[in-house]
């Protein structure tokens, strides 16, 4: 990825994008309210370098981290800090994989492996330095937090002995829950971070720079259609014993949250055929992301897409440039 393959079309977005990314990358740590801003930070580093070059972006992405470390570090937030660094890579990988015409899917498993693995990393870091592991502490905090909810319910509940005892082994039991589907909870919302990076940079390059639009709309996104079998061997080992069980568990809510999404894609494919007016549409997703029900049956309707394929109505990918 050149400048010369980057064509500068977005006006004067330097200094907007590099202050914009220098906020995300420390406000965070010292106002828990503006937390999203740490997980745009991929659509922002990627949105910088596409439209400013590789060079001028990978300069404005240095300024903004040299800024925000440094304001990190006088204002006692360095953890954060370092945690929203793991985004960067994946802002460079992103503009990468757009500039070269990669598709969708491709462009977010880089972005994907390349947060994972600055995850990992971090997490070493922390072990080593300060003898700490982020994942086992969640975990402790998981263990506390409903073991105080139970101790509570059994000291102040004003129930029978039955009853008591009931709540009690509910209680235990979504303990047991919360241990066993963690990691992929945590993985899933990953995947999410990344699905939503991937439509806001697009959006905001159709919006500010309409040249530098590699992917045809959202809803003629779609998974590899190997993927399925992923989905249909992690089924198999959730219905084996352990210690098999677990993994197809956590497989199949990973698999499934993929073909949510593909699946709201296919809805969107259905709204436009039908013509449902903008509006109506927004309420439909709304839907089908609040209603337990909606986010089973938009994952059945992106697993069905692979067999009995919907037609789109957006046109294929333009190649890229020789």
């Amino acid at each position: 990825m050149g400048d010369r393959t980057l064509e500068r079309s977005g006006g004067n977005s330097f200094w907007p994008a590099t202050v914009l990314l220098a906020i995300s990358l420390f406000l965070p740590g010292f106002v828990p309210g503006f937390g999203w801003l740490t997980f745009v930070i991929p659509a922002i580093g990627g949105y910088l370098l596409l439209v400013n070059g590789t060079r001028r972006g990978l300069t404005g992405m240095a300024q903004a981290t040299l800024v925000a470390g440094a304001a990190a570090m006088a204002g006692g937030g360095a953890g954060h800090f370092l945690f929203s660094c793991t985004f960067l890579p994946a802002a460079a990988l992103l503009a990468r994989s757009m500039a070269r015409h990669d598709p969708p899917w491709k462009a977010g498993a880089v972005a994907l492996a390349t947060i994972v693995c600055g995850w990992l990393l971090l997490t070493l870091v922390a072990g080593l330095v300060l003898g700490i592991n982020p994942y086992t502490e969640t975990m402790a905090a998981i263990d506390t937090g409903i073991g105080e909810a139970a101790a509570y319910y059994k000291q102040h509940a004003d129930l029978s002995e039955k009853l008591r005892a009931e709540g009690g082994d509910l209680l235990e039991w979504m303990r047991r829950v919360a241990r066993l589907i963690f990691p992929s909870v945590l993985f899933a919302s990953l995947l999410t971070t990344v699905w939503g990076n991937l439509l806001l940079l697009q959006a905001v390059l159709k919006r500010k720079a309409p040249l530098h639009q590699p992917w045809p709309p959202f809803i003629d996104w779609r998974l590899p259609e190997a993927t399925v079998w992923g989905l249909i061997a992690s089924g198999v080992l959730a219905l084996l014993p352990a210690p098999l069980k677990p993994a197809g568990i956590n497989g199949v809510i990973v698999f499934a949250t993929l073909y949510f999404f593909q699946g709201l894609a296919v809805a969107g494919t259905l709204f436009s055929r039908w013509s449902i007016p903008t509006l109506l549409r927004y309420i439909l997703y709304a839907l089908l992301l609040l209603q337990a029900y909606g986010l089973l049956f938009t994952a059945v309707l992106g697993l069905i897409d692979i067999w009995a394929p919907f037609k789109k109505t957006g046109e294929a990918s333009p190649p890229p440039n020789a």
